[in-house]
């Protein structure tokens, strides 16, 4: 097996060499040579992936299993197709938890696919190609930035900033992508900015035993490509076809489009094939540029920006802290944990009900998915680039109609600092709201015009607000961070606030992060002795 290993990553070596693509092979030699002795120990395992996605008949909709939230080590393995042009096919290259994400991010965006009309001026629909295409931004998730670095890493750690946005596609019954090349013609390289040096094309989702991807004019022979009958079509009719790749969920089919000249490749002709009736096939397009490729932002998809509020005490609000999708995720994992919210010591012990903090509340454990680990980092970079340790875990809260958080602090009594110190800071995000009450008042820090009027659209400027304390809006993804001690390290009696109820019939759900003085190790929720 590690000789096997040891040749495939020779081939790989001398193939990247003899490419004349400066971008793409400048650092593949030492990346790859270096790799030799970890591949050897990790690379192959034999466990196959499994996904665990099925279609729900009634909505013809993917259901996903919410236990795959978890963070896997990742290991694939590779296997050599063709040298001439190069065919890489890696197994396992994408996680069950990894493909469901980016279905999710995916799906409220699929709209018709486009190709570039006879004179590659502009992009149309055409019979040629009747899939479905939906683009994923650079970087959108964490997760997203794994896969994209991952994707680099692969060809010898290119910067991922030569990666095409993430394209992901969907093909039922009858759609298709017919012959065609990835690669631009010479006189259109201007155009599009760069050439498009290499393809891959990941399995997300296939329910069918169709759905093909087939490269046209690479004629199957039988004494090279019988051995790789699991993941290529060996049957009577192949012969006469080219190869064709099994539509496998997590496997991807990588392909140089250029030749050792650095000329366009013409035996790279390949075509996505219709999965069989009642069938659907997901799939994940990913390209690498000659030449570094800037991106634009989907409308939905907003920019965070601060902006102070208060200097005494530090107040600032931050816009679009939280993407949509965090959001989602957030909420799906408090859901099921919700219970009346209850007030705890500076160790996490329950002391009783009040009746002045009647909302309910879920507990997510530190680093639960990848996702909340990630947003655990975020909320500690924020703060000059915290330990993430130094934050409690991540508080959900829910309001319906007559619950609140009348005023309080998020401060503890000296007599109550123990475990962990102080807590030091607070964020408040906002992740739902479909009312227009349910806001967060500062009591102590009153409205005054001269200074707050700029900010009515996230505050509260009404006729009763010089009597008021300044009241933020709900504003789902955007965050309200403050300092909870002052100068001196005592308590800020400005911080005062309080969660108001919603409008009737109205839902808030909020987001509570709190850092703590020292880095602290908290109990998870399955513990009796926790929260």
């Amino acid at each position: 097996m590690a000789r096997f290993v040891y040749s495939v990553l020779f081939s790989i070596i001398i193939g990247i060499y003899v490419f004349n693509v400066e971008q793409v092979r400048q650092t593949s030699l030492s990346i790859l040579v270096k790799s030799l002795t970890y591949f050897q120990n990790t690379y192959f395992e034999e466990e196959i992936i499994e996904s665990r996605q099925t279609i729900d008949n009634s909505t013809g909709m993917i259901q996903l299993n919410p236990s795959e939230y978890k963070c896997l080590d990742h290991r694939y393995k590779i296997r050599m197709i063709s040298r001439e042009p190069l065919i890489i096919y890696i197994e396992k290259f994408l996680v069950p938890y990894e493909i469901r994400h980016l279905i999710e991010l995916a799906a409220p965006h699929f709209a018709p696919s486009l190709t570039h009309d006879d004179d590659m001026a502009k992009l149309v629909r055409s019979d040629y190609r009747t899939s479905w295409t939906a683009y994923i931004d650079r970087q959108e998730t964490p997760v997203v930035k794994c896969i994209e670095d991952r994707f680099a890493r692969f060809q010898g750690n290119v910067d991922s900033g030569y990666l095409e946005t993430l394209q992901v596609v969907r093909y039922t019954a009858d759609q298709e992508y017919k012959p065609h090349f990835d690669w631009f013609p010479e006189e259109e390289i201007v155009k599009h900015g760069s050439q498009r040096i290499t393809t891959f094309f990941t399995y997300l989702y296939s329910n069918c035993s169709e759905g093909e991807t087939e490269f046209v004019n690479i004629i199957f022979n039988r004494s090279i490509h019988g051995k790789f009958c699991d993941i290529l079509v060996c049957d009577e009719t192949s012969n006469e076809t080219g190869i064709r790749f099994r539509p496998i969920s997590g496997n991807s089919v990588f392909w140089y489009n250029i030749d050792k000249q650095g000329q366009v490749d013409y035996y790279t002709h390949h075509a996505g094939r219709p999965p069989k009736a009642d069938g659907l096939k997901i799939g994940l397009n990913t390209w690498t540029r000659s030449k570094y490729v800037p991106t634009k932002l989907r409308k939905d998809v907003g920019i965070p920006k601060t902006r102070i509020i208060s200097r005494t005490p530090l107040i600032i609000y931050i816009d679009n802290f939280l993407s949509p999708y965090e959001i989602q995720h957030l909420i799906e994992l408090a859901t099921p944990l919700f219970s009346q919210s209850q007030i705890n010591d500076n160790n996490g012990k329950r002391l009783h009900d009040k009746p002045y903090r009647t909302s309910s509340t879920a507990f997510i454990d530190r680093r639960e998915t990848p996702v909340v680990e990630c947003i655990e980092h975020r909320f500690a970079q924020f703060q000059g680039n915290l330990h993430p340790e130094y934050v409690e875990p991540l508080q959900v809260v829910k309001y319906t109609f007559g619950q609140e958080f009348q005023p309080h602090y998020d401060w503890f009594p000296e007599e109550d600092l123990t475990t962990g110190g102080q807590r030091i800071s607070t964020f408040f995000t906002y992740l739902y709201a479909n009312c227009s009450e349910g806001e967060t008042e500062f009591i102590n820090i009153r409205f005054d015009k001269s200074l707050h009027t700029k900010f009515c659209d996230i505050l509260l400027c009404d006729r009763k607000s010089p009597q008021l304390g300044l009241r933020f809006r709900p504003v789902p993804g955007n965050s309200i961070f403050w300092y909870n001690i002052n100068q001196q390290g005592k308590g800020e009696p400005l911080t005062l606030h309080a969660g108001r109820s919603p409008s009737r019939d109205g839902l808030k759900i909020g987001l509570n992060t709190w850092t703590r003085l020292h880095r602290t190790i908290f109990a998870k929720r399955d513990d009796p002795e926790s929260f």
